[in-house]
């Protein structure tokens, strides 16, 4: 495998959420980071969205400070959980290269500076000045606003105070504690990219969910989340954007409901329970539970049928690279935490494949699934292989 099929030279590779987000970002991210440490990390996180790598000791870089909340980072057996909402979650996979916050991430000042305890080398951390701070009196606003559904964490009123100039309007520059940290991360990239290094950059939320483009108005987010909006916040021109990649769920999610309003549809797909994906994963049989609660809110999320012309409006779009299966035990529970195509029982990787070839006949422009995520550490993350790919498309042509 060679760092070609993820990362371009002078390139900036963007990963994306095919659909409304919690697709496993933080662990896909955290992955190819690891294979191949690109030459720097990039992100424009709010604290709407959460993150969470599971890495495995002997690949950890990152500092063990347990001074540090168990929410935001702890030792579970073998591995490290960590939830970023701040930094790039593959932060703690790499060792020397620079973590740049862009100018139109969010973040609360006592959160950036937990995140910080995470990671190797402050001194790689690099924040755009007019990155936004995020308030409690932000919050408070974002409250009012259940009829959207979101997070109420704050992201959309210090967006718009930013947007209209508001004299209160708290960006990183008017903090003098952050201010070893600032520099124009715009700059950084460019000349990176110039010199012929490569960036990943990790879009946070999902595409359906961008405030322009997404899909259900106003169950949206407060911005794009498009490759596009990534050379935007990188501060480089849409030529530098290189490899693009897609995550894909089994079943997509949406956030949990409020009460008394709806988080929304899914392209007419109809709502499943855990109940249901329990047995048709056969989990059940193993005594296990897939329900799933949201990292922010930590609210049940909503499940739905498979939707394909959400990853065919979805390609249309973003036109991807490459696309990635995670969640693939709610396929067949047997392939959770499988670290090997071997390990795989072949009745379970036939279910799999099939699923696969499924994604890759809808029209999307010929983009095939590349790598798929049998559980949520960077070890689950599986390249599809010559022989892999050679059964996907015997599969495709047979059903035709």
């Amino acid at each position: 495998m060679e760092k070609s099929m993820f990362f371009e030279p002078g390139k900036m590779t963007v990963t994306i959420d095919c659909a409304m987000g919690s697709s496993g970002k933080g662990m896909v991210n955290s992955s190819i980071a690891s294979m191949f440490e690109p030459d720097a990390i990039m992100c424009n996180n709010m604290p709407n969205a959460g993150h969470q790598t599971l890495v495995h000791n002997t690949i950890y870089c990152g500092r063990i400070d347990y001074s540090i909340s168990p929410k935001v980072f702890r030792k579970e057996g073998e591995y490290f959980r960590s939830v970023f909402k701040v930094f790039p979650a593959s932060s703690i996979v790499t060792k020397s290269c620079p973590i740049l916050i862009g100018p139109d991430a969010g973040f609360s000042i006592d959160r950036f500076f937990e995140e910080l305890k995470m990671i190797n080398d402050p001194s790689r951390v690099k924040v755009h000045p007019r990155a936004c701070i995020v308030t409690p009196k932000d919050a408070e606003r974002a409250a009012q606003n259940k009829h959207v559904s979101g997070t109420m964490s704050g992201a959309g009123p210090a967006q718009a105070k930013k947007l209209m100039r508001d004299e209160d309007c708290d960006i990183a520059m008017k903090h003098p504690e952050l201010e070893p940290f600032l520099a124009d991360t715009s700059e950084i990239a460019q000349f990176i990219l110039k010199t012929g290094g490569s960036i990943l950059f990790e879009l946070p939320q999902g595409f359906d969910l961008s405030l322009n483009h997404g899909y259900e108005w106003p169950k949206l987010t407060s911005r794009d989340i498009t490759a596009a909006m990534a050379a935007n916040s990188a501060g480089v021109s849409p030529m530098r954007v290189g490899k693009i990649f897609g995550n894909v769920r089994p079943y997509p999610i949406r956030v949990g409901n409020v009460a008394g309003e709806s988080s929304g549809t899914c392209y007419d797909s109809p709502e499943l329970t855990w109940e249901e994906i329990n047995r048709r994963s056969g989990a059940d049989k193993f005594g296990a539970d897939l329900t799933e609660i949201t990292t922010v809110t930590m609210r049940k999320r909503r499940v739905f049928e498979f939707a394909p012309k959400q990853i065919e409006r979805f390609c249309k779009y973003q036109e991807p690279t490459g696309l990635f299966l995670t969640f693939t035990g709610q396929i067949d529970y047997r392939s959770f935490n499988k670290t090997s195509w071997e390990e795989i029982p072949e009745e379970a990787l036939d279910k799999i494949l099939a699923f696969i070839a499924k994604i890759e006949r809808i029209d999307c422009n010929n983009t095939p699934v590349v790598a798929i995520a049998t559980g949520p550490s960077t070890d689950c993350f599986l390249i599809i292989t010559p022989e892999i790919r050679k059964r996907i498309e015997n599969l495709k042509t047979n059903s035709i």
